[in-house]
Order: structure tokens, then C-alpha cells, then sequence
């Protein structure tokens, strides 16, 4: 127990666990790209000291992986994006025309409400892992990403076969407006973990 805080710092606390492979510490340090030597010597140094009277070193890195992306990727594809597309193939089907409108929110459900969200949870879990910057739970600021892009993504299943009237192209607009906001939520969470690189287990160059 001793170890895990040196662990969590060099980006390795989530590793392994009661359900992981059985493999050598050095293993995974050289597979994280973690300096060896360095990172051996930490942990021998952390492991010789009484369990009981070492300090438990604050950790930034959630204890859990929050699911809200994941959740709300496979709702949105199971009920309007998979709703949508499989109205559309019954009207294929029975040979008549599928409006533009349904083809495009089916195809904006599944690209931004599926992919898009799905690819951004698993980044905002795994992206500072794979850095080692440690996993800190980034807070509002992707609670907010989420809500943005989900949100927008209803706004536009509402708002596109209503295209004809203003209030379906205000709610487009909106639904772009927080689209785009939940873009940049996100990009700038990724470009502040290329700026702090070197303090993990890669450079610049890499």
C-alpha cells in the first residue's frame, strides 16, 4: 500500500488491479515508457517503509472511471440515432423518399452523439494515463463538454425537420453553437495536457 501514491504519480495507478494481468513491475514501466531506474528506486523506497506510518499522498486520480460519456454515446445511437436510420430504411423499403432533414440528423446523431462522445470519454479517462501526468479528473469542464454536446445533439434532432420555420433554425443554430462550445471544452483539455508533456513520460518530440 505503501507504493500506490508513487504509483499514481508516475501514471500507473490504474494498472493491473485484482483482475489484471500477473506481469513484472519493470513490465509495465518499460511498456508506460517510464525512466526504470528512476521509477524502481522510488517504489523500493517506498515499499521499505512502515505501511502504517507512511503518509497517504493526496491523488488526483479518480477512484472510479465516470460512465456519462459512455452512457450517453449508446443512449443517443440506440434510441435516435438507431430510431432514425431504421425509419428510414423501412421507407427505403417500402419505396418511398427519405426527406434530406432525416438522413442528415440520423447521420448527426450517430457521427457526434455515438462517436463523438464516445471517443471524448474514453480521452478524458485515458488521455493523462497515457501521458503520465497522473489521471486528474479534469471537473466541470467536461461535465460541461458532455452536457454541451448532448444537449446540442436532441436541439438538432428537434430543430432540422423544423428547418422551414425559425424556430427550427433557431434551434439548429443553438444546437451548433453548443456543439462547437463542447469542441473546444475539449480541445482546449487536450492542449493543456501537450503543454504540461514533459512533466510525464514523454517530450515534446515524441
Amino acid at each position: 500500500p505503501a507504493t500506490r501514491p508513487v504509483l499514481e504519480r508516475y501514471g500507473l495507478g490504474d494498472c493491473g488491479g485484482e483482475e489484471g494481468p500477473d506481469e513484472p513491475l519493470a513490465w509495465f514501466a518499460t511498456v508506460h515508457r517510464l525512466p526504470l531506474e528512476e521509477f524502481l528506486r522510488d517504489v523500493r523506497e517506498a515499499a521499505v517503509k512502515d505501511v502504517a506510518a507512511a503518509p497517504r499522498a493526496p491523488s488526483n486520480t479518480p477512484s472510479l472511471f465516470s460512465p456519462h460519456f459512455i452512457i450517453g454515446s449508446l443512449v443517443l445511437t440506440l434510441t435516435l440515432g438507431a430510431t432514425t436510420g431504421m425509419v428510414n430504411l423501412i421507407r427505403i423499403a417500402a419505396g418511398a423518399d427519405v426527406p434530406i432533414d432525416h438522413r442528415q440528423i440520423h447521420g448527426h446523431t450517430q457521427v457526434l452523439g455515438f462517436v463523438a462522445l464516445f471517443l471524448m470519454g474514453i480521452a478524458y479517462h485515458a488521455l493523462p494515463r497515457i501521458l503520465g501526468l497522473g489521471g486528474g479528473s479534469p471537473g466541470r469542464s467536461v461535465r460541461a463538454s458532455f452536457w454541451l454536446m448532448a444537449v446540442g445533439i436532441v436541439l438538432r434532432n428537434i430543430g432540422q425537420p423544423l428547418g422551414l420555420h425559425p424556430v427550427g433554425r433557431l434551434l439548429s443554430l443553438l444546437s451548433g453553437a453548443m456543439e462547437l462550445a463542447s469542441g473546444l471544452l475539449f480541445a482546449r483539455f487536450v492542449f493543456a495536457l501537450i503543454k504540461q508533456v514533459r512533466a510525464g513520460k514523454y517530450d515534446r518530440k515524441d
